[in-house]
């Protein structure tokens, strides 16, 4: 299948009611915030601001990667693109396969003009690296669109429910390796959406990943996607597996001090980001709700934004602190047994 086609429907799934993509619930109300009525800080001089891939955040939050490959996504990304910009968080563009494989979709992931100020990252699925994508490929990506990092996503359950899915994943170690070593930029090694488990984390800090996006369960549900796609009956037996985000981070952060996590699956508002912090990640991630709001307009998307940011802000607030570095590992914010 032409990839544009199969990225169009994918947008046109992501597209359907919420409640039919999310599987799993939200692990994040797990936790609640350790609120403090007396908390000695003033809202007006919370700092929410924090580094990330050698560019400031106006709070610790990029837009996850979800567009990318269809001619529809065009405006999607511009608009993503713009906003990003604009609040000052960062972006993630979707797969860049689709541009390796046709080029005349340059411009659906040529944002980087309207981006300038915040991290752009790039995206590619590890997998591909078995299917012709080398590393000189993808150093071509990252010129060519003035990336800051680049994503690489593990998707095995994805790509065996893909009609046309590649599903060799042999000798993928050694080719992340490789390009770790390569590269000029970050690398920053994700899931789709099923998590990435101690016993995966250990593998890759050997190969030397220094950031890890776990991925976790609880946002989009690509095995329902791939599902709709193809076979709903091949895949609805997979639709609940996976690990969810908040254990993930449990599980990693404090085993693996020397890498940067990154909190994505599930997040649904700027409290979660914060609880994401809080347990130890760097920054956090959303798609989809975003990726929406950019099919309506640029106003929906900033102002989505800007209440995540203020979600965070009152977060902090509310818990007694008034800089971000007080909130990164410091899950005495947080209640939840054994936190």
């Amino acid at each position: 299948m032409n990839i544009n086609k199969r990225k169009k429907e994918h947008l046109e799934i992501v597209s359907q009611d919420a409640s039919d993509l999310s599987i799993g619930g939200n692990a994040f109300s797990s936790l609640k915030l350790n609120y403090m009525s007396l908390p000695e800080v003033d809202l007006s001089k919370v700092s929410s601001e924090t580094e990330f891939l050698g560019k400031t955040l106006s709070f610790p939050f990029y837009i996850s990667p979800m567009t990318g490959g269809a001619d529809e996504a065009k405006s999607v990304n511009e608009i993503l693109a713009v906003a990003a910009n604009q609040t000052g968080v960062g972006m993630g563009l979707g797969s860049m396969r689709a541009y390796l494989e046709d080029e005349s979709l340059f411009d659906t992931f040529n944002v980087r003009d309207l981006a300038a100020q915040v991290p752009l990252i790039g995206n590619i699925g590890l997998v591909q690296m078995n299917y012709g994508v080398s590393i000189d490929d993808i150093k071509r990506l990252i010129d060519l669109f003035g990336l800051d990092a680049m994503s690489v996503h593990l998707n095995p359950l994805q790509e065996a429910l893909q009609p046309e899915g590649d599903v060799s994943f042999v000798g993928l170690l050694d080719k992340l390796q490789s390009l770790i070593k390569a590269l000029d930029v970050p690398v920053i090694v994700k899931d789709v959406g099923m998590g990435i488990s101690s016993d995966v984390m250990s593998d890759l800090v050997e190969v030397g990943a220094e950031y890890v996006d776990v991925s976790g369960h609880g946002g989009t549900s690509w095995s329902y996607i791939e599902g709709q796609r193809g076979s709903m009956s091949l895949a609805d037996p997979f639709v609940e597996e996976g690990f969810n985000t908040v254990d993930l981070l449990f599980d990693n952060v404090l085993e693996f001090p020397e890498v940067s996590f990154i909190s994505g699956g599930g997040l649904r508002s700027g409290v979660d980001v914060f609880k994401s912090v809080a347990l130890g990640a760097v920054v956090g991630n959303s798609a989809r709700p975003f990726a929406l709001a950019a099919m309506k307009s640029l106003e929906d998307v900033v102002n989505l934004i800007e209440e995540w940011k203020k979600q965070f802000q009152i977060s902090m607030f509310v818990t007694g602190v008034s800089e971000i570095d007080s909130v990164v590992g410091n899950r005495s914010l947080l209640q939840k047994k054994n936190v």
